[in-house]
């Protein structure tokens, strides 16, 4: 909570220091703001799962209102500053947003002690598929903060564009937030949470990497050619990996003696 206080605090101050006063993008950032921030007073008034739950709801409807809503005009974007209000709100809404949900599937999750997870063959391999995740999703993220695409109007040049930025990485951390509870209590219902879960995010997020242009056309760049591989390894782990190992792994019961009976003459 106090993390996303300053986070909204900062992103207010620089877009109110780098755009116009008369400036729609203003207007809806300093709308979005307390829709993101004020519905953590119901974690601190009591630290419990549904209301991580419900503040995560509400952080992502206000987020994709304002990456909706508020497209900024090619006058904004051609500001000095522009990237600082860029990634200052993408910054508070990640904050908000998927550290509302790890809050939610933390407090979830039932922690399994060393002995378990030692003796679970399923444990082991959704714990695997935990980590090599991460990593991957974090080389995405980088290489999405790289320029990927040039954009064109006909033959004429306008503007470059990020590779990901932080959509992708708003999204990428979001999509792995499930992770949390699966690491914690790696048993097939979270596995399949997961996989549900992660379904229409995926999807999000395939459609901001294809790029639909009415009016432009781009111009792939290398880092948004790694970013889409990456992407995808990601979501054949997640798509693919999460139901074949639930599906294949059959955990063996442990070898129990026979019960001792004694017969007396």
């Amino acid at each position: 909570m106090l993390a996303a206080i300053v986070s909204a605090f900062i992103s207010a101050t620089i877009a109110s220091a780098v755009l116009g006063h008369g400036s729609g993008t203003l207007f809806g950032t300093l709308i979005a703001l307390p829709f993101l921030v004020l519905p953590g007073a119901l974690v601190v008034w009591q630290a419990r799962a549904r209301w991580f739950v419900i503040w995560a709801m509400i952080s992502l409807i206000a987020s994709i209102g304002w990456v909706m809503v508020d497209d900024p005009s090619g006058f904004e974007r051609s500001l000095s500053g522009w990237t600082a209000v860029e990634v200052s709100m993408w910054t508070t809404m990640s904050i908000t947003t998927t550290g509302a949900w790890f809050g939610a599937f933390y407090l979830g999750a039932r922690p399994r002690t060393a002995d378990d997870l030692d003796s679970s063959l399923l444990a082991r391999r959704l714990r695997r598929v935990v980590r090599l995740v991460i990593p991957l999703a974090i080389i995405a993220g980088v290489f999405g903060l790289f320029y990927g695409q040039r954009v064109y109007a006909g033959s004429l040049f306008l503007y470059e564009r990020r590779a990901g930025g932080g959509f992708l990485i708003a999204f990428l951390a979001l999509m792995l937030v499930p992770g949390v509870i699966v690491y914690r209590d790696p048993r097939k219902r979270w596995a399949w949470l997961w996989l549900v879960w992660c379904l229409p995010t995926a999807i999000l997020v395939l459609v901001a990497m294809m790029g639909f242009h009415l009016f432009t056309r781009g111009e792939d760049m290398w880092p948004l050619v790694i970013v889409r591989w990456v992407v995808l390894m990601i979501l054949a782990l997640l798509v693919a990996g999460l139901p074949l190992i639930a599906l294949i792994t059959r955990e063996r019961e442990p070898a129990t003696l026979p019960e001792a009976r004694v017969h007396t003459s």
